[in-house]
């Protein structure tokens, strides 16, 4: 479904193709990645009304929600089901190939973009919801705070944004637990120095500290409302692969201790991934405030 008009900024020659051609570079625009984040995380409905976290924070009708960077549209189906107008926008055309499958027969908006670069108007967005590192994914440090910075750019004054970022500390413990030689030595020694991580053998992404993105995301006028730990993305992610797959007994009580460890925010420091809610501040006289 082609995206209202008059939403859209001014177009500017050549962005696409250069965020495209920038997002293969980097390892998340291949259809390998397409068909591997499907096949992980399937196709069916993530229901954001039922996710506690992200439930507190949705606003009141009518408000065009933003899911930015949110792939195949499995949390664009379930925003729209809920009854808000939502633009899916994601720079990998081979996800989006796979999200229009999955949103067929709704009213989602697709848009074919990069989030550092975002072809919308200021403050169009109600809401925006940027869930399992769009972010991170663009690969450096500056590049991400320029994805930050476009995000701002698009939210209403006083509207949120949610979502969430993968964390540094974790991957940090989790390769020196994992260290064979000194090689590794070194890779966990840039990892603590820059935050640059390659995730997978194609993939490239910069990792935020907690504290980190608050700072970062407070320079650019957001104020922070709230950040946890993921829930299942704590004792669970440190097990080897074969203790990964244990009697359903074995993975009750693996749950049981991530659960416990959630409601501790200090575990916010070894969590996998966490989830933070920030609220674009209002501007008066060209300086943010909080109201």
């Amino acid at each position: 479904m082609a995206f209202t008009p008059h939403l859209l900024a001014p177009p500017k020659g050549g962005v696409s193709v250069n965020c495209f051609l920038w997002g293969k570079a980097m390892g998340w625009c291949s259809r390998e990645y397409a068909m591997e984040y499907t096949g992980q995380r399937g196709r069916g409905k993530k229901d954001p009304g039922r996710d506690e976290f992200i439930s507190k924070f949705l606003p009141s009708f009518p408000l065009l929600v933003l899911d930015a960077g949110g792939g195949n549209g499995r949390w664009s189906l379930g925003f729209y089901e809920l009854g808000y107008e939502v633009c899916l926008v994601d720079f990998n055309p081979y996800m989006l190939k796979i999200a229009k499958e999955i949103l067929k027969n709704t009213g989602v908006h697709i848009v074919l973009s990069d989030i550092r670069f975002l072809p919308f108007r200021s403050e169009v967005f109600g809401f925006v919801f940027c869930e399992a590192d769009p972010i991170s994914q663009c690969g450096s440090r500056e590049e991400a705070i320029s994805a930050i910075k476009s995000l701002f750019s698009v939210l209403k004054e006083g509207s949120v944004l949610v979502g969430s970022l993968s964390n540094r500390y974790f991957w940090l413990i989790k390769m020196m637990t994992e260290i064979k030689d000194e090689k590794d030595l070194e890779q966990i020694l840039h990892l603590l120095d820059t935050g640059g991580f390659k995730a997978k053998k194609y993939a490239q992404m910069y990792l935020f500290t907690p504290n980190e993105s608050i700072e970062e995301t407070r320079k650019v006028g957001f104020q922070p409302l709230e950040l946890i730990p993921y829930a299942g993305l704590i004792a669970s992610q440190f097990l080897s692969e074969s203790l990964g797959h244990q009697n359903p007994s074995f993975s009750q009580k693996i749950n049981q201790i991530g659960n416990r460890l959630q409601k501790d925010m200090q575990s916010t420091y070894f969590s996998r991934r966490f989830r933070f809610a920030i609220k674009k501040k209002y501007i008066l006289n060209g300086n943010c405030h909080d109201l």
